[in-house]
């Protein structure tokens, strides 16, 4: 037979741990991201990113109005600027070019930084969409029929 001591000490000890900050989850840590370069003009384009950006040398063709994950699925932290401090944190030079039937269209190069919001440019940190849903945050660079009839930025 259980003593009422007994039970006075396992409903002290049960408060304690269901009240207790320690048993919290801290979901601080738990937000990924994963990144898109979308095409929204009205003809099929080719795009070549030089490696250092992903990691590997990118060279796709993306139809009108589809896009293609460049990076992402790896866990952030909430507090990090996902433009910023995780996709172009390695500050090298880079390079991404756009193709049109075999034509050159434009040729950005890196490496990123801050420039006015009127310049679409990879490089440009202003020039990204980054939507928060959840704890994922999906970060999108589209190419515009515009970025087609200039030949480089």
């Amino acid at each position: 037979m259980i003593g009422r001591n007994s039970i006075y000490l396992l409903l002290i000890i049960s408060v304690f741990l269901t009240s207790c900050r320690l048993w919290e989850i801290d979901n601080d840590g738990a937000y990924s991201y994963i990144s898109y370069l979308k095409n929204s003009s009205e003809d099929t384009i080719k795009v070549t990113i030089s490696s250092g950006f992903t990691g590997y040398l990118i060279d796709t063709l993306i139809n009108p109005n589809e896009k293609v994950e460049l990076k992402g699925n790896f866990e952030i932290m909430k507090e990090n600027d996902v433009i910023r401090d995780i996709m172009f944190s390695n500050n090298t030079p880079e390079l991404v070019q756009v193709f049109h039937f075999d034509t050159l269209k434009v040729s950005w190069k890196g490496p990123a930084s801050e420039m006015d919001e009127n310049i679409h440019h990879f490089f440009n940190f202003n020039s990204w969409d980054v939507n928060l849903t959840g704890n994922k945050y999906t970060v999108v660079f589209t190419i515009y029929e515009s970025d087609l009839t200039e030949n480089t930025r």
